[in-house]
């Protein structure tokens, strides 16, 4: 997964990024896209073959991994596009906290 991740250095140039089964933005309830949110997306992934998802904030020209999670069902999926609204806002208000830097 991390050189899947790694791509974001590099975005939107890897061809990834163009393939909706790895790469597409996140939508609320209403079907609307959550601004600057996005996932990226893993299918039958480990022994319980999951399927993995990633919620990442694209904001100016950095990538915030904000909350990654297995998908069960499209509601759950709905609800995590609702939280990933709420880390977006927080983070244009400042209010989070770095834990890293891929180099």
């Amino acid at each position: 997964m991390r050189p899947d991740v790694e791509k974001l250095k590099v975005y939107p140039a890897d061809v990834a990024f163009g393939n909706s089964k790895f790469w597409g933005p996140a939508t609320d309830r209403a079907g609307n896209s959550v601004p600057d949110g996005y996932k990226m997306k893993w299918h039958n992934m480990g022994p319980g073959k999951v399927q993995l998802r990633l919620c990442v904030a694209l904001l100016g020209s950095d990538a915030f991994l904000c909350q990654a999670y297995v998908k069960q069902s499209d509601p759950q999926d709905k609800r995590e596009a609702a939280k990933l609204k709420t880390h977006i806002q927080n983070i244009r208000l400042g209010n989070y906290t770095k834990r890293g830097v891929l180099p």
